[in-house]
C-alpha cells in the first residue's frame, strides 16, 4: 500500500530541491538538499544512490524548474509540489520502493512537469519524496493542487500502480486499512489504532493539565514535541515542521491560530490528523475537539470571585474548577480528506 500526501511549496524552490535531494521543508532549495541527503537515500553498499530526475538533469533540476518559469513569465505564487509516496514497513524492498515511486511520478506527470525522486530508507515505512515544478515546461500550465485532483489523480494513479506490483491499495472511505487490520477488529482482537485509543483515554483520566497529559503519554511511550510559533508570520513554517515530523498535531487556544486556520488547513488537510482546543479553531483546520461554553467557564470564574472576596474560601486552597459541561464534535470536511469515521457521539460542526 502507498500513502500519498502532498505539500504546498510557496518560498524559496531551490531549497526544496536540496531538501528533496535536511533544510527547510517548505522551501524549494532545502526540499531538493533534503531529498538527496546520502544518509537517508543511500543503499548499503554506499555507492548507489536512490535518485531520479523526470524531465530535467538531476544536477540541474532547480536551475531547469527556475527556466521554465521565467519562459512562461510564472516565478510567483505557488512555486512547486512536495509529495511524499509511503509504503507499509516490510511490504518493499529500497528498489522496488523507487522503481514504483519513478513509475507513478511518470505517470502522474507525464512528459509536462520537471521533477525530482529520491527514496529514503531511514525509517520503518520506506518513502519516496517527489518535488515538481509547479509549471508546465510544455505549455506553461500551472498544477492545480485540489481535493479534485488528489482522489482523481494522485490516489486513483497511486493504486494503480499499487494494484501493479501486488500492493494493497487505499479505497475511497476505507482510511487505508490493511486487510490485517480489519480482520483483527472482526475478530475483536486489538489493533495498532485501538491500542493508541486506549493509551489516550488512560491519559486523559488521569490528567489534569495539558502538562500532566504529556507526562502521561511519554510514560507510555509516547513522544511529545513542542512546536512554538511566536505570531503570524512563521506559523506556515512552524505548521509544516511539526506536519512533517508528527504523526497527529494538537493544536490548544490560541488567537494567532484562530486566525490562521487556513494557513494550517493548507498545509494539513488530508495530510494529518488535528485535534484543536476549542470549536472554532476545529471548524477551520480540524478534525475534533472538546466544545465548551465560554458563558459557563466565565459564569464559574464569577463564583470563584466571589467566594475569595467574601472569605468563603482561600485562593492558596481553592481546587481547579473545569468547565461544567462540554460537547463532541467533528469537522465532516477534514474527517472526510483524511478517511476517518467520528465515533458515536460527535456532533458535526455545522459549516459557515
Amino acid at each position: 500500500m502507498a500513502y500519498d500526501k502532498i505539500i504546498t511549496v510557496r518560498s524559496r524552490l531551490d531549497h526544496c530541491v536540496d531538501y528533496v535531494l535536511n533544510h527547510e521543508k517548505t522551501d524549494m532549495a532545502a526540499v531538493l538538499d533534503y531529498i538527496g541527503r546520502t544518509d537517508k537515500n543511500a543503499l548499503p553498499d554506499g555507492r548507489s544512490v536512490l535518485e531520479t530526475a523526470i524531465n530535467c538533469d538531476l544536477e540541474s533540476a532547480y536551475q531547469d524548474m527556475q527556466e521554465t518559469k521565467r519562459r512562461w513569465g510564472k516565478p510567483g505564487g505557488v512555486l512547486g509540489y512536495h509529495l511524499i509516496h509511503a509504503f507499509a514497513p516490510g511490504e518493499v524492498t529500497p528498489k522496488q520502493a523507487h522503481e514504483i515511486g519513478v513509475e507513478f511520478a511518470s505517470r502522474l506527470l507525464g512528459d509536462r512537469y520537471e521533477a525530482v525522486i529520491s527514496t529514503h530508507l531511514d525509517r520503518d515505512h520506506l518513502h519516496c519524496h517527489i518535488l515538481f515544478n509547479s509549471v508546465s515546461f510544455v505549455d506553461g500550465a500551472k498544477y492545480k493542487n485540489t481535493f479534485k485532483d488528489y482522489y482523481g489523480d494522485i490516489r486513483d494513479i497511486s493504486n494503480e500502480v499499487s494494484r501493479t506490483h501486488g500492493l494493497s491499495v487505499i479505497e475511497p472511505g476505507e482510511g487505508g486499512r490493511h486487510y490485517a487490520e480489519w480482520d483483527a477488529e472482526a475478530q475483536g482482537r486489538p489493533t495498532l489504532r485501538s491500542l493508541v485509543r486506549q493509551d489516550i483515554d488512560a491519559a486523559i483520566a488521569s490528567a489534569y493539565t495539558m502538562k500532566t497529559f504529556w507526562q502521561q503519554l511519554e510514560e507510555l511511550g509516547y513522544t511529545c514535541t513542542q512546536y512554538a510559533f511566536s505570531d503570524s508570520n512563521d506559523i506556515a513554517a512552524v505548521c509544516q515542521t511539526a506536519a512533517d515530523n508528527s504523526d497527529v498535531l494538537y493544536i490548544p487556544t490560541d488567537n494567532s491560530a484562530a486566525s490562521n486556520t487556513p494557513v494550517i488547513d493548507n498545509i494539513c488537510r488530508g495530510n494529518i490528523p488535528v485535534f484543536c482546543g476549542e470549536e472554532g479553531i476545529c471548524a477551520g483546520c480540524g478534525v475534533a475537539t472538546l466544545s465548551i461554553s465560554y458563558y459557563d467557564i466565565g459564569y464559574k470564574t464569577g463564583e470563584m470571585a466571589a467566594d475569595i472576596l467574601t472569605g468563603k474560601a482561600d485562593v492558596a486552597e481553592m481546587p481547579i474548577e473545569y468547565a461544567p459541561q462540554f460537547v463532541k464534535k467533528y469537522n465532516p470536511v477534514t474527517c472526510e480528506a483524511l478517511g476517518l469515521t467520528p465515533p458515536e457521539g460527535y456532533e458535526a460542526i455545522a459549516a459557515e
